[in-house]
């Protein structure tokens, strides 16, 4: 498996499409890291099969694969690319900036 790439700008629009997908909404005023993380989870995992090509897609694309091959991944490989995507420097403007493509302003 190929070293996970960097984020480019062409990533936000593929992440909002994904959150949009999956009907997220970030907003993390007043709430905690913990309290943020634990409600965009739960409603990623509750939803992510609205999205299922997008996410593989996205997740491919960040280690030079297909969509298909990193759907067939074994899952412990699939948890090692989540947990390096987390660990992403400037993971969290990342995702502020594609949670605001996703909201009316």
């Amino acid at each position: 498996m190929k070293k996970m790439r960097k984020l480019k700008t062409a990533d936000i629009f593929a992440i909002s499409k994904i959150l949009k997908k999956i009907n997220i909404k970030i907003d993390a005023e007043g709430k905690s890291e913990v309290q943020f993380g634990s409600e965009l989870l739960l409603t990623a995992f509750e939803n992510l099969h609205l999205a299922e090509y997008e996410v593989n897609e996205f997740f491919g694309s960040l280690t030079g694969m297909t969509a298909n091959e990193f759907s067939e991944l074994e899952f412990e490989k699939t948890l090692e690319i989540i947990k390096e995507f987390k660990e992403t420097s400037g993971i969290e403007s990342f995702f502020k900036s594609a949670g605001r493509l996703t909201t009316k302003q």
